[in-house]
């Protein structure tokens, strides 16, 4: 890239915005979920990022769209799920969910609204090889600021307003289902907690991250309206080393004030802090010796 783009404002023109979009893909993985809710039928697409701790691969949403999911899963509302993970082979652009007691974790009993889901080792085996993802490596310190002050912050999902999904049964128990959708790329002004608009109790905490959602300064392209479909997406921070962009996860989109266009993140520091010992807790148990009883002389 030369480095005209970097100049200014960069991050706010519409143009940065779609560099960010075919930048950051790699990182998502959208759940298609298909539910059966009184007797009517829900179609929507969650979005999500593949993080690996500590070798365990997850996929981290918000903690109120991993609790609907496996809520759904428990009770038989689930039609059909699928890992849109765009493996490039025809017919084969989307993985099964792999049935099973689902493995998750989610903030929410702590009034903090992130959750992450543990990948089955055929899905984790699939996603690494899938050459169109790339996993962000995460661990406790990771993301700790360095002395330089980001340059501006992005928030990234895929909101339902800019998703299609088709469907047409080809027999009594199956359909066939033609899905798109955008991956959306929002610039953010970060917002100290006293500034913000809304004084719902969810928003009263001063340790989340705070962003206002800032309008393409070239005005190209509108944005969308609504962002329902992005909760669980990432915020990310940038921070320019000459040509080059260097990327922290900030956090985890969980609640948007439509009003003031103003948005709130569980920070990255604290969902690490949580799922980590969640994640050691699991490899403890793998490793555990098995328990041998002995039959006597």
């Amino acid at each position: 890239m030369v480095s005209s783009f970097f100049d200014g404002k960069w991050w706010i023109k519409s143009s940065a915005s779609h560099y960010f979009s075919k930048e950051l893909h790699k990182y998502f993985v959208q759940l298609y979920v298909s539910c059966k809710l009184d007797n009517e039928t829900f179609r929507y697409p969650c979005t999500g990022i593949l993080v690996e701790v500590n070798g365990k691969l997850l996929w981290f949403s918000a903690g109120h769209v991993v609790e609907a999911i496996v809520e759904y899963y428990k009770n038989g509302s689930i039609i059909e799920m699928r890992w849109i993970d765009r493996w490039e082979i025809q017919g084969a652009d989307t993985l099964p969910f792999q049935k099973r007691n689902i493995n998750y974790y989610s903030g929410l009993p702590k009034n903090a609204d992130y959750g992450a889901i543990l990948l089955s080792v055929l899905e984790a085996e699939n996603f690494r090889r899938n050459k169109n993802l790339k996993p962000l490596i995460m661990k406790v310190g990771s993301a700790n600021r360095p002395i330089k002050e980001p340059e501006g912050f992005v928030l990234a999902g895929f909101p339902w307003e800019v998703t299609n999904i088709e469907h047409k049964p080809v027999s009594s128990r199956k359909e066939l289902i033609h899905f798109s959708s955008v991956l959306v790329c929002l610039p953010l002004m970060k917002k100290p907690w006293e500034e913000i608009s809304c004084h719902e109790q969810h928003w009263n905490d001063g340790a989340a991250f705070y962003g206002q959602i800032l309008a393409y300064s070239d005005k190209e392209y509108s944005q969308p309206d609504e962002l329902k479909g992005m909760s669980g997406g990432p915020i990310f921070s940038f921070y320019r080393d000459q040509d080059y962009l260097n990327i922290e996860l900030e956090g985890i989109f969980d609640s948007y004030h439509k009003k003031s266009r103003q948005i709130r993140a569980e920070p990255t520091a604290r969902i690490l802090a949580a799922v980590e010992p969640w994640v050691n807790g699991m490899i403890e148990k793998e490793n555990k010796p098995p328990n041998i009883i002995s039959s006597g002389p």
